[in-house]
């Protein structure tokens, strides 16, 4: 390389070394605004998940066995959650009672249908009223089933009201396996009888082994009958406080503070070239005599 191309790379460096510094207060004053800016509405934004709720309250039940015992026949732990657990209206009556009024931030309408179409998005569907999917650890009512314990969460800013709502759900749904299990308890219970009745007439051997077999079905159902027995066993509730610091937020904030930065830096060599044109009277001239010529086109 020669002593003139090495004398001009060192002149190319020195002038944008100088553009630069003379922009220098735009170039930091840019990206500062930004990242104070950035800041201030992730904090606030935190602040509002926080306010949208506090507390993650859980409470977890599971079928009385004995029950299942004698309605073998039927699948509680798929009832309640595929079907009672997903019923709006039910749901939706709950939150009435509890006294509910919002849900992650989103006042629950007054008009039921409204309240309903809300309460369906965001309890059953797990998105937001603008159709954005809830992360799982956003999602305002969770429902796990392992090893046929059922757990229902729900995440509200107050304590009181969310464990208002769980125990009025599960003892709904307590009264509703309740009402579907007597109807079996009684024929159980009736059968049992007859055949007893029918032995004590003519004790063969085949009754008497029906009424061994059958006699702890009786007498659970006897039991039941008696209200004796549960359906439900619950748990205690567990409500735990949480927090949503999200690890995003110092990536949004690095990205934002360095495209900020390449920003200004652009604009800076922009205004540079926009002054070094104004100064120039050629390019001046030619661009006054373009924009002549353009005009002169359009008229």
């Amino acid at each position: 390389m020669s002593q003139i191309e090495q004398n001009e790379d060192e002149i190319s460096l020195i002038d944008l070394l100088v553009v630069l510094l003379k922009h220098w207060k735009m170039i930091i004053l840019i990206p500062f605004v930004i990242f104070v800016s950035c800041t201030i509405y992730l904090i606030s934004k935190q602040f509002l998940k926080e306010e949208k709720f506090i507390y993650e309250t859980s409470l977890s039940f599971s079928v009385n066995p004995i029950i299942k015992e004698f309605t073998n026949s039927i699948n509680f732990e798929e009832q309640i959650v595929g079907l009672y657990l997903k019923d709006i209206n039910l749901i939706y009556e709950q939150i009435q009672k509890s006294g509910i009024n919002m849900v992650n931030g989103e006042i629950i309408p007054s008009n039921q249908n409204d309240a309903m179409f809300l309460i369906k998005k965001t309890f059953i569907e797990g998105v937001s009223s603008s159709n954005v999917l809830y992360k799982n650890t956003e999602k305002p009512f969770v429902v796990t089933l392992k090893d046929n314990i059922i757990s229902i969460a729900i995440r509200l800013n107050n304590q009181e009201t969310s464990e208002r709502f769980l125990k009025s759900l599960v003892l709904v749904i307590n009264d509703k396996l309740y009402k579907l299990v007597v109807p079996i308890a009684l024929n159980i219970t009736k059968n049992y009888e007859k055949y007893f009745a029918d032995g004590m007439k003519n004790p063969t051997p085949v009754l008497q082994n029906i009424l061994t077999t059958q006699y702890p079905s009786y007498t659970y159902a006897t039991a039941f009958l008696d209200k004796k027995l549960d359906v439900l066993l619950l748990n205690s509730i567990i409500s735990v406080e949480i927090s949503h610091k999200n690890p995003g937020n110092i990536l949004i904030l690095t990205v934002s503070f360095f495209a900020s930065l390449f920003f200004a830096i652009f604009l800076a060599f922009v205004l540079e070239a926009i002054e070094n044109v104004k100064n120039d009277p050629e390019a001046m001239t030619k661009i006054h005599n373009a924009l002549q010529g353009r005009k002169q086109k359009q008229d």
